[in-house]
């Protein structure tokens, strides 16, 4: 089989983190696109290109950027486009999506986060169901990926 033909991946994670901050407050990081931008993309070596969100049921999202950070993809165009495909405003958001690197499709998804209040603030869970295509690195580097986002949503305000 080449690897044109070769069955792709699927996998599901979940992740689930406690924040100290009211359901409200990290509801506003998944639905306000200014704070979304800054704790998904902006870094240290992440170049922005774009990044457009309509959050609303049927709205789209698209980022563009390039990442410098030592990787085998340094420089090379990422391109995530989505789909707000339900919102439940404090409690829920569904999206599905599909990542490009350097104009070749890697993986489509479709993510739920799940938020909840809790004795210690928010509980939020993100559910991933993935399919993994060539080059994608697959669902553990994913995994990985959003662990590191959850800290990052973690010190935008979550925490």
């Amino acid at each position: 089989m080449s690897g044109q033909d070769a069955v792709p991946e699927h996998a599901t994670f979940v992740l689930e983190r406690t924040f100290p901050a009211a359901v409200a407050r990290v509801f506003s990081l998944l639905s306000d696109p200014a704070r979304k931008r800054r704790w998904f993309l902006e870094d240290d070596g992440t170049t922005i290109d774009q990044f457009d969100m309509d959050f609303r049921v049927g709205g789209a999202e698209r980022m563009r950027y390039s990442i410098q950070k030592g990787s085998p993809v340094d420089g090379m165009p990422f391109i995530n486009e989505g789909t707000y495909l339900d919102i439940v405003p404090g409690q829920r958001v569904v999206m599905a999506f599909t990542m490009s690197i350097g104009g070749r499709r890697i993986s489509s998804t479709q993510v739920t986060f799940v938020l909840a209040p809790s004795n210690e603030g928010t509980a939020l869970t993100v559910i991933h169901q993935g399919v993994f295509f060539e080059g994608s690195g697959g669902p553990k580097m994913r995994e990985q990926g959003w662990e590191v986002l959850m800290d990052k949503l973690a010190a935008q305000g979550a925490a």
